[in-house]
């Protein structure tokens, strides 16, 4: 081998080590960003263990808003759709917050709709029985 050849395999070597590959550009399934209050990244392969999503009630605030008091169960139907959005933006004491508040308007709809039922139902039983 001349000398020529070795030098040119030698700066060949160091140009690979020198080089940086920015994996960002990449799509690798093992690493993920989370992008919150405190953004950190995992190691590739390394799971990443994100902190769990409160429930929704969206089935609750969805019957609530079909079968219950209509108002209410579209604040209720809303707080229900604020969780996704307040736990994608690393929120989570927002994200507990709006479930709890669909959870407590779904009732309260559901409870406004039975005391109006009960009282249209007494309003005519009376106008009925004075006939």
């Amino acid at each position: 081998m001349s000398e020529e050849q070795t030098d040119l395999l030698v700066s060949e070597e160091k140009s690979h080590t020198n080089e940086s590959v920015n994996l960002s550009y990449f799509d690798n399934p093992f690493t993920t960003t989370v992008k919150g209050p405190s953004s950190q990244q995992s190691i590739i392969g390394e799971p990443l263990i994100l902190p769990a999503i409160p429930y929704d009630y969206f089935l609750f605030s969805t019957l609530s808003t079909v079968f219950g008091f209509f108002p209410i169960g579209i604040f209720a139907l809303w707080n229900s759709r604020q969780v996704y959005r307040c736990s994608a933006r690393g929120d989570l004491i927002g994200a507990k917050k709006s479930a709890n508040n669909a959870r407590i308007l779904s009732w309260m709809s559901f409870i406004v709709a039975i005391f109006l039922f009960v009282i249209i139902a007494l309003t005519i039983m009376i106008a009925r029985s004075k006939q």
